[in-house]
């Protein structure tokens, strides 16, 4: 979320994001299963933050093109963002 940038909270969101995944990832290698049709089930993802509209090649896509692999896909306010943000953030977690 934008609204967490320049404070606490942009790296702690973070942080538990990737968490999240590593759990999970770790879980699957463990035998872990989840729901097959989390995404487009009629309670699922697409429905709660779509509007149910669902476009099936976005999510074929997944894994084949980063956002951020090419240059002008960031600008340089988000970059500068992220700079101070890491400058900082092992100071405060030391």
């Amino acid at each position: 979320m934008k609204a967490c940038f320049g404070s606490d909270a942009k790296a702690l969101l973070a942080g538990r994001a990737s968490e999240a995944g590593v759990v999970c990832a770790e879980l699957a290698h463990r035998g872990a299963s989840g729901p097959e049709h989390a995404i487009e089930d009629k309670n699922g993802f697409v429905n709660l933050f779509n509007d149910g509209i669902f476009d099936r090649s976005s999510v074929a896509a997944i894994g084949r093109r980063w956002y951020l692999e090419t240059p002008e896909s960031t600008s340089s306010a988000s970059r500068s963002a992220c700079r101070r943000t890491r400058r900082w953030t092992p100071s405060r977690i030391s």
